[in-house]
């Protein structure tokens, strides 16, 4: 639902005491803090949680939002969090909870934390005894607990405000036993702040289990399995990871965490099932509300873990293709980069790379070769690994030519590195190949595979490789290794599987194929690894399709369908429709540019320094989007009129357009509905109306170097997501031929 909305205000006798200052164009009336974090409104989510944290207050909806927040407090949703919190001091400005909520939401942002909860301090008066514990506490975390601050003063969490923090969370509990969050909250800072403050996990379970008994469907399910998250623990976590989902399935992080359980109890298909679940509802939420991939905390985290579950569980098409998309995601300075270690642009090409090798998806490996996937943007140690891979498919389909380009790209990668690990690894990346090339073209043949185990050569391959020479006895003792080093995993199962029929354990064999069939109800037939046992299937009288039926953990308390949560991968969202008026009076809208990428900017009227700024800096730059198809529109604020005085056809070499209605700027969310004020927006779109990158904000965005290499790198990949040679959803295999999967 959209609501109506109200400013978020200071409170009136503190707005009386402070001297009027102008605020620039796109910033927060309230300061630096407020120029961050989502400044759209928030709406109420299906399905809410059964969550209920009472405030004063006499808006409905205020205590829906704030009860909205501190759910998503509880699945680290923190980007949504602050926007249902911020949502709730629109409706109620002198709500010190409120604050305290968006606080609590940027526990990864001391500065910006601390400034929400210096307000909550200054707001402490109002609502009951209870709420003013709750915003001393936090204002108490942050040694904000004063009236004035120092201008400029950086706010930063130590040992002692932790310790402080934590003891009236303590207080609060032992005051108010009835407050089911105050538990479940005290039990999730224990685990954050734990090198500060010890306390025993009984203990810690004991207000959790308070919790659960009271609510069963309560989203702290996702605080005990973090309690219990270790080897010798884990089962205790068994029952929550069934639930912690469906406590509230619009929340991915909670789908996301069961996957922990099943991946720590070696069932890598029900954790690729749950993390199969919390990328979906991401991809769903990101199409929804246009935001950036890697704005949702943990997103990229998310979907590494699905790419590693999918990977043991035997579905390696579905892990490269998500991995593919991840590579495929808009980059952003702030938000996703190679240089940015928890981001998708570190995970995605990592995992690709991975994955192809494990699978043995040589096809893949060489057509990534004529794409950007892996360009001069890209990081050097994913450079050198493809290199390295296009050298391992040279040898093994014998290509001197190709053997030998692989051997110049690592040379022109270890010439023009700066140092750190790629000397090193271009070496033993080199080392490998040499010695590969002589097992295969038969020289020295002992000698080599020496050499190789010493560099550590990936052990399938290695085992292979012994069985091709007739060394069944070395290739078995590699796979068995393999098999005791990975166990569930699929790949080292279904090699030992192949290995011992090569050998002619025949009995052996058929019985690791039964192993096998129970832990891949999902597995990709079409790979090596599998096509090489469909003799031994076909033997065993088993149908061609021999995967067994799988419809998800069977822990789940309710029937989930995963295409309902969302799509399996990312795709641009739809862009809006807009129109706004030129110079002349003339009408422009969506339809005079479809068919042709371009760069909308939405500017602040060219009153807005800034804006003037971003406007002249894409103007000598307009060729250069040209010669990528790129057309320019920016649209403003200003009357037409005002456009024709300042005389914009010959100032830029792009159209600059009226929107004194505001009416684009709300469709692009680029509007600050919490103060009624419209934010600067940067929007690449592509030639089917689909938005590939955007930035929303305080300021314009000026990178034009960036935004142009970003631009061609987008528009390369051809305007089509990375693309599934087999179903994505578990539910949908087992049941059926090998050829059904065609097409999704």
């Amino acid at each position: 639902m959209m609501l109506p909305l109200l400013p978020l205000l200071f409170s009136p006798a503190l707005l009386q005491e402070e001297p009027q200052v102008v605020v620039p164009e796109g910033h927060s009336i309230h300061g630096e803090a407020f120029d961050e974090g989502p400044r759209q409104a928030a709406y109420l989510m299906a399905e809410p949680a059964a969550v209920h944290f009472p405030i004063t207050t006499s808006e409905p909806l205020a205590q829906k939002m704030f009860d909205q927040g501190v759910g998503q407090l509880h699945g680290f949703w923190y980007f949504e969090a602050e926007r249902s919190f911020r949502q709730v001091a629109a409706l109620e400005p002198d709500c010190a909870l409120a604050y305290w909520g968006m606080a609590m939401a940027n526990t990864e942002n001391q500065q910006r934390a601390g400034s929400f909860a210096h307000e909550a301090w200054l707001r402490r008066e109002e609502g009951t005894p209870r709420e003013r514990l709750y915003a001393e506490s936090i204002a108490h975390r942050y040694a904000v607990d004063r009236d004035e601050l120092e201008e400029g003063e950086d706010f930063e969490s130590t040992g002692e405000t932790r310790s402080r923090f934590l003891a009236d969370m303590e207080a609060i509990v032992a005051a108010y036993p009835d407050d089911l969050e105050a538990k479940a909250l005290l039990v999730n800072q224990y685990w954050l702040d734990e090198s500060d403050h010890s306390v025993s996990k009984e203990d810690r379970d004991e207000l959790l289990l308070a919790v659960l008994t009271a609510k069963p469907d309560h989203p702290a399910h996702h605080y005990r399995i973090h309690l219990w998250d270790e080897q010798d623990t884990i089962e205790k976590a068994l029952g929550n990871a069934g639930k912690i989902g469906p406590s509230w399935p619009s929340v991915a992080h909670q789908w996301h965490m069961a996957g922990h359980v099943y991946d720590r109890l070696e069932r890598y298909v029900d954790a690729a099932w749950q993390q199969e679940a919390s990328a979906r509802v991401d991809h769903a939420h990101m199409q929804r509300d246009l935001v950036l991939p890697d704005r949702i905390h943990n997103f990229a985290h998310n979907n590494e873990w699905l790419m590693r579950s999918l990977s043991k569980a035997g579905r390696g098409r579905y892990a490269a293709a998500l991995a593919k998309n991840m590579v495929e995601l808009p980059r952003h300075p702030r938000w996703n980069g190679p240089e940015l270690m928890s981001s998708s642009t570190h995970y995605g090409p990592e995992r690709l790379l991975a994955t192809l090798e494990e699978y043995e998806l040589w096809d893949e490996v060489l057509a990534l070769a004529d794409t950007r996937h892996f360009g001069p943007d890209s990081a050097e140690g994913d450079r050198l690994r493809l290199a390295y891979l296009l050298g391992k498919v040279a040898v093994l389909r014998e290509d001197d030519e190709g053997f030998d380009e692989a051997l110049m790209q690592i040379d022109e990668i270890q010439a023009e590195s700066e140092g750190g690990a790629t000397p090193e690894a271009a070496e033993l990346a080199m080392a490998r190949l040499l010695s590969l090339h002589d097992v295969v073209t038969e020289v020295d043949v002992e000698a080599s595979l020496e050499v190789l185990a010493e560099l550590e050569l990936d052990r399938p391959t290695l085992a292979r490789i012994h069985a091709l020479t007739g060394d069944h006895e070395r290739a078995l003792e590699l796979a068995r290794e393999d098999v005791a080093e990975h166990p569930n995993h699929a790949l080292p199962l279904a090699t030992l599987t192949f290995l011992l029929e090569q050998a002619g354990r025949h009995d052996e064999a058929l019985a690791k194929f039964e192993e096998l069939r129970a832990i891949t109800p999902g597995c990709d037939l079409d790979v090596p690894a599998f096509q090489r046992l469909a003799p031994l299937a076909q033997a065993a009288g088993l149908p061609e399709d021999w995967r067994l039926p799988y419809d998800g953990p069977a822990e789940k308390v309710a029937r989930v369908d995963l295409d309902d949560l969302g799509p399996a991968l990312w795709s641009p969202p739809a862009a809006p429709h807009w129109r706004a008026t030129d110079p002349e009076g003339l009408a422009w809208s969506t339809e005079d540019m479809r068919g042709k990428p371009r760069i909308l900017v939405l500017f602040l009227g060219l009153g807005c320094v800034h804006c003037v700024e971003q406007l002249q800096a894409f103007g000598p730059r307009t060729a250069d989007f040209e010669n990528l198809g790129v057309e320019l529109v920016a649209i403003g604020d200003d009357p037409a009129e005002a456009l024709a005085e300042a005389n914009v056809f010959e100032a830029y070499p792009f159209p600059v357009l009226a929107d004194t209605e505001y009416a684009t700027f709300h469709a692009f969310r680029s509007y600050d509905d919490f103060e009624d004020a419209p934010l600067h927006g940067t929007f690449l779109i592509d030639a089917q109306d689909r938005i590939r990158w955007m930035d929303v904000g305080a300021e314009p965005f000026t990178d034009m170097d960036f935004l142009l290499a970003e631009t061609e790198r987008l528009l390369s990949f051809g305007g089509r997501e990375a693309e599934l040679t087999s179903s994505p959803a578990s539910t949908q295999v087992g049941a059926t031929s090998a050829g059904s999967d065609a097409g999704h």
